[in-house]
Formats: structure tokens, C-alpha cells, sequence
């Protein structure tokens, strides 16, 4: 009988090179007597050189790209949880502002399925949580809890109002105390808000003072709790001052808004910012009436106020927090202080989390057969659920709340500007313009004279006497008169022809519309190789991994769901190396079987299958199993009691000069060796010895 032992630091791989003659008699056997080594507890280590996520809502468009980096973190058995939650929460985190309309109301999720992990992707629907219709057909519900003696929750479904099933929640009429100093008149919802890229609003319908010298016996309150405060406490109950986390309030028209950040501050801070239009007489039309906003993106929590100032959308932040990986459930709540004739609220929609089951379903399957579909549209149509009930016209209406921003005069659109006291005139264009400018003008007549004009807000602008670039210091100033198109230059004056018309103005507060998802968008996510692995996914597009950093394209429009899209892992998730591992000879045929695959590949890359769910059975030269319980350390150390020999089927006598053998994990993959050596010994024995 022949010992032999051999020893590796390559990852399970023992290779020798006998520099004397061996010889392995005809028909010999072979056993394992024992093995020691250390694998690489499979744990995962993020750090600087694998911890960037990077997402793009539109593969095609290189500005919709955001990126965000993990915790840096060695995570165990124990913690693995952490790692998924801080995956999604970076996921999310990736989601750009809304300058990337087609990310605008969705959001990513790391889901179990079968024990394999799932990335997904879904838009949220974007509701009147006051007045959902599920189902199609079905009735109108509401996601707010809220006492419906002291509150009074209108479908505005009069005859000709321009705004079919449009809602309007104030208080009852006539009821005991409607002008109170408490937050007991509230609405609570359990359905969270979308923790990606997701948004909230409400628009004061009708706010005046109700001549009482008490700040806080009128007007309404509106805020995100990290409380599910419609699970912990009924309606009418005043909510806990702590649980109150971001909070805007209004009160009376004379008086600024305040605003709660308990990141920041515990007690209401006086926003600095007054009302503009809250309905009192006929100021503004109704879509420019003051919209107080809650906007998550890139990790953080926008608060603020939507205002149209002379024809022009305003957006003014009143703070901006960020939300940690671990409180990124946010419920929203509203109060309203003042009573029904002097407080009333519509257009109130957000971003619901997709991924909240209401009774309905939450899997891969039709959402609109369950009750909705992402977009707030339901089989009805824009009758109940969806934003352009009040929103859409707001939204495409120039120069109003949700249209534009102020932008600056459209000079080439204006053709030719006379220049007073000489009658010089003057025209502009578009050539050959550099990196800032927006126009060129030039003397008519006078081609040598140039100036290069870049937009400096609505009416001003900074004049070059060469084609500028980034940084250039402007050679003059001029401003502009949006009414009339004059053009001022210190003391010269320039009249147009034609008024020109204002360009350059972008959307004030884009809103989820489902006309940008188009049938072929795909969006991407890239993670590092080890994330992946540690997943589960092993192959893309029929290739193992070829580098470090891999993206998958997920369809958001043309998967199985409209809408919502996933990638599913190859493999179970296990934070465990193996819970057994396999000896295998790759010098010397064995006569050993494996047939624990329905499926596999042969080193060709030909694919065998079973057609039925019968294991295949194929020649494989294993010359012993461990079975082991993972451990802290992921040490293994077996050593055999009765060795279990094996055939070599050899008919002659062999001359071994190389004799190697190979350690793997229970699916025949590479072991991850730890720095400390493995230790392998063989017995080789004649027939009958």
C-alpha cells in the first residue's frame, strides 16, 4: 500500500511532479485518508473597490445614470440582512431628480423567490389615496383612515366641473370645535410612501383667516411619520408630537409657512416663505393656488412649496434631509385645524410603494386584473385614480404651477432689434457660439462687429466681445424688458420689431407620465462582480463573468408585467461556502458517478438535458465526499476512520509521474482557499491488499 501526501495554496487544487518512479499495480484502489484545509468563510467584504451601484432609468441616455456607493462592511451569517437592505436602499438612492422624467414615481426592491433573490424594478402607482377604484369596476375606497363625523372627504362629480371626480377633504360643516389647536382631526394612512423616486402633494383649494389671533386654530398640517401611525392609533386621536418626522404647515394667508425636520430640529421652524394664492377672492386660478410638496430622490427627502409668481412656476425648498437605509418607511398624515369654511384641500396624490399588498396580489401577475396599475390609471379610464384629474391640466399649461420655470427671451425669434438714437439695427443668431453663449448678435451692415450673449436668469444678460468659454469674465451687462423685448445696454436702448416670446424654460415639477415609458425602455443597474456572486447570478447572456464591474438591462415595458421588471438569480442565496465538498482525481480515471443535475455541461460547452426532472448520471472521477457544517472559520478537517477505496480500473501498471486531485463545492465550483496550506493524503493499495 502507497501513502501519499500532498499539500496546495491554490484555491483546493493539488498538483506533484514525482521525481521518482511511481508505479500504481493493475486494477489498484484508492482512498482519501484525510484532508485539512481553510476556505474563504463566505462572507462578503464591501469596500472601495466593489461598493459603486450605478443605475440608468433609460440605458440610451447617458444623463439618466446615477450612482451611489454601499456601506463598506464584512458581512456574516448574522448581519447578511444589513447587506440586502443597504443594497436596495443604494438602488433607490441611485434614482435621479426629476430632470429624468422616465424615473420619476418608481422604485427597486431585492425580493426572495423560492430562496433565489430577485432585483426588481417597478413604477409606483401615483394616487388619490382618498378616492381609489380597484378592480375597474369596483368602488371607490379610501387608503386614509380618519373619523368621518369631524371629517368630510367630497367626489366633486357635479355637471360640467371641469374636473370629473375631483376630491376635496375639509372638515364637516357645523361640527363642535372645527376651529381646534390640535392635530386630532387628522387623515392616517398605513400604505407607505415609495422609498425610491417618489413624490407627494396638496393643494390648498381654499385657505382664510378666520380672524382668530391663535396660530394654530386653522389652516392643515401635512407630513411623512416613520410611524405607520394608522396601524398604532384610531382616527381622531391626536398624533405624538415625536412621531410627527417631516412636517410643512399652513395657517392663515398672512402668516409663512412652517415646517417640521426632526433630523434637524423638534419644534416648528418658521419657513420664511409667505402664501401667494390660497383661493381668498379671486386671486390666481385654481391650478396656481400654493401645492406644498414632498419629494424623495437620491436618498434624501425634499420639502417645500409649488407657487406661480407673475405667470412663472416657483419651487421653494424649505429643507432637505437625508434618509438613512434604516428608516426608509415614511407614512404620510394630515391635520386640519381650521374648520369647513375657511380650510379646504384637493389634489392630494403620492407615490404609494408598488410593492405594498392591499389584498391584492403581489407577484409577477396582472396588476390591473388585481385592482390598479402604476401609472394610477384604472380599466375606468382617468375617472378615479389618476393625476390628470387636476394635475394634467396643470401640467400642461404654460406659465402655471407645474409648467415652467421662468426662462429668458427667444432673441433670434424676435428677427431685428432697432437701436435708438442711431437706428443701427441689430440681429441675432445661432453660429458659432462657444460653451456658454446662446446667441450671436451682429450690426447689420457692420459685419465685423460681434457679440456673444449668455442668459443670466429671466432679464439679464452677460455680453462677451469674444466667443466665450467656461469662466470668461463678461464684457458687459444687459437687461431685458419681458413685456415689450427691449433691450437695455447701459444707457443704449434697442427696440424690437416683433415682441419675442420666452425660451429656454424648463419643467417646474415634472410629474409621472406614462406617455415617456416607451415600449422599448430598458434601464440598467451595474454592480461589482462579488455583489452579484454573493447573490447569486452567474452568468449573463450565456457568459461567466468577463470583468469586474456587470450590468444587467432590465424592459420596463415589455416584461412579463408592463411595467415592472426583474432579474432572477441562477442560483439559491447562501451566505454558506457548501454543506458538502467533493474530492475529484484529474489525473487518473475513477470508477465513480454523479447524477445529482437534471442538466449540465460537458467541457465542450455541449449541453446534456433530461427532458424529464430525473437526475443525469454521468462519469465523474470522484474519490470521496465531505459532508460538512459550515463554520465561523471555515476550517475542514476530515479524516476517515475506514478509508473507502475506490477502482482505477487500470489494466496495465502505471509510471504515475503527476498525480493531482482537486477540492469543489457540492456544485463542482472552485473552493476559495484561505492563506494557510491544505493538507491532502492518498492511499493507493493492489488488488487483495
Amino acid at each position: 500500500m502507497k501513502l501519499i501526501r500532498l499539500a496546495t495554496s491554490n484555491d483546493g487544487v493539488f498538483q506533484s511532479a514525482f521525481q521518482n518512479d511511481m508505479t500504481i499495480a493493475p486494477q489498484s484502489q484508492m482512498a482519501l485518508l484525510n484532508l485539512t484545509f481553510k476556505s474563504e468563510y463566505d462572507v462578503l467584504n464591501v469596500n472601495s473597490s466593489n461598493f459603486t451601484v450605478t443605475v440608468k432609468s433609460d440605458s440610451t441616455v447617458a444623463s439618466s445614470e446615477g450612482t451611489f456607493n454601499l456601506d463598506s462592511a464584512i458581512y456574516n451569517e448574522a448581519d447578511y440582512s444589513l447587506f440586502l437592505s443597504n443594497l436596495k436602499y443604494s438602488l433607490n438612492a441611485c434614482l435621479p431628480d426629476d430632470d429624468q422624467i422616465n424615473s420619476i414615481s418608481s422604485q427597486w426592491d431585492v425580493r426572495d423567490y423560492g430562496g433565489r433573490k430577485r432585483v426588481e424594478y417597478r413604477y409606483a402607482p401615483f394616487f388619490n389615496p382618498c378616492n381609489m377604484k380597484l378592480g375597474g369596476d369596483g368602488v371607490p375606497l379610501s387608503l386614509m383612515s380618519f373619523d368621518k363625523s369631524r371629517i368630510l372627504v367630497q367626489q366633486k362629480t357635479d355637471v360640467g366641473d371641469v374636473n370629473p371626480n375631483h376630491t376635496l377633504i375639509t372638515k364637516q360643516q357645523n361640527i363642535p370645535g372645527g376651529e381646534n389647536q390640535t392635530t386630532s382631526d387628522n387623515l392616517l394612512s398605513s400604505s407607505k410612501m415609495c422609498s425610491g423616486n417618489g413624490i407627494m402633494l396638496i393643494r390648498i383649494n381654499l385657505g382664510i383667516d378666520n380672524g382668530n389671533t391663535n396660530i394654530y386654530d386653522n389652516g392643515f398640517g401635512i407630513g411623512l411619520s416613520r410611524v405607520d401611525l394608522a396601524s398604532t392609533q384610531s382616527p381622531g386621536q391626536e398624533i405624538p408630537v415625536e412621531s410627527r418626522t417631516y412636517e410643512a404647515r399652513f395657517n392663515k394667508p398672512t402668516e409663512n409657512y412652517y415646517y417640521i425636520n426632526r433630523d434637524a430640529n423638534i419644534v416648528e421652524v418658521d419657513s420664511g416663505v409667505a402664501p401667494v394664492s390660497t383661493g381668498v377672492g379671486a386671486v390666481g386660478f385654481l391650478v396656481n393656488r400654493d401645492t406644498l410638496y414632498f419629494k424623495r430622490f437620491n436618498g434624501t427627502l425634499e420639502v417645500g412649496v409649488l407657487q406661480e409668481v407673475g405667470g412663472v412656476g416657483v419651487k421653494t425648498v424649505f429643507f432637505t434631509t437625508t434618509i438613512l437605509d434604516t428608516e426608509v418607511d415614511l407614512y404620510p398624515y394630515i391635520y386640519i385645524n381650521g374648520s369647513h369654511g375657511f380650510m379646504k384641500l384637493d389634489m392630494f396624490n403620492y407615490s404609494l410603494d408598488p410593492w405594498v399588498n392591499q389584498g391584492y396580489s403581489d407577484n409577477a401577475s396582472d396588476d390591473k386584473v388585481d385592482g390598479w396599475d402604476f401609472t394610477g390609471l384604472d380599466k375606468d379610464g382617468a375617472t378615479y385614480n389618476a393625476y390628470s384629474n387636476g394635475l394634467g391640466a396643470a401640467i400642461e399649461s404654460p406659465g402655471v404651477l407645474f409648467g415652467v420655470t421662468g426662462g429668458y427671451l427667444n432673441l433670434v425669434e424676435g428677427n431685428d432689434w432697432t437701436q435708438s438714437g442711431t437706428g443701427t439695427i441689430e440681429r441675432y443668431s445661432t453660429d458659432d457660439l462657444g460653451d456658454v453663449a446662446t446667441y450671436k448678435r451682429a450690426q447689420v451692415g457692420t459685419p465685423g462687429l460681434e457679440q456673444w450673449w449668455e442668459p443670466v436668469g429671466t432679464t439679464g444678460w452677460n455680453l462677451y466681445n469674444f466667443k466665450p468659454v467656461a469662466g470668461d469674465t463678461a464684457s458687459a451687462t444687459a437687461v431685458v424688458d419681458l413685456t415689450t423685448g427691449v433691450i437695455t445696454i447701459g444707457t443704449i436702448i434697442f427696440t424690437p420689431s416683433t415682441v419675442p416670446s420666452l425660451a429656454g424654460q424648463v419643467p417646474l415639477f415634472p410629474l409621472p407620465n406614462p406617455t415617456n415609458w416607451e415600449d422599448n425602455l430598458i434601464c440598467e443597474v451595474t454592480l461589482h462582480e462579488e455583489i452579484w456572486k454573493f447573490l447569486g447570478f452567474t452568468a449573463f447572456g450565456g457568459n461567466k463573468y468577463l470583468q469586474s464591474d456587470i450590468a444587467i438591462g432590465l424592459n420596463v415595458s415589455t416584461a412579463e408585467q408592463k411595467c415592472w421588471s426583474w432579474r432572477l438569480a441562477e442560483k439559491l442565496f447562501s451566505i454558506q461556502q457548501s454543506d458538502n465538498f467533493i474530492v475529484t482525481c484529474t489525473s487518473l480515471g475513477l470508477d465513480s458517478f454523479d447524477a445529482s443535475r437534471v442538466h449540465y455541461t460537458d467541457v465542450g460547452n455541449n449541453v446534456y438535458q433530461n427532458p424529464a426532472t430525473d437526475k443525469i448520471g454521468r462519469r465523474k472521477n470522484i474519490l470521496m465526499t465531505i459532508p460538512v457544517n459550515d463554520n465561523s472559520s471555515g476550517l475542514v478537517e476530515y479524516e476517515a476512520s475506514t478509508p473507502i477505496f475506490i477502482d482505477i480500473n487500470n489494466a496495465q501498471e502505471l509510471n504515475v509521474k503527476n498525480l493531482n486531485f482537486r477540492v469543489l463545492n457540492k456544485d463542482f465550483d472552485p473552493v476559495e482557499q484561505s492563506g494557510e496550506e491544505a493538507i491532502m493524503t492518498i492511499l493507493i493499495k493492489k488488488p487483495n491488499e
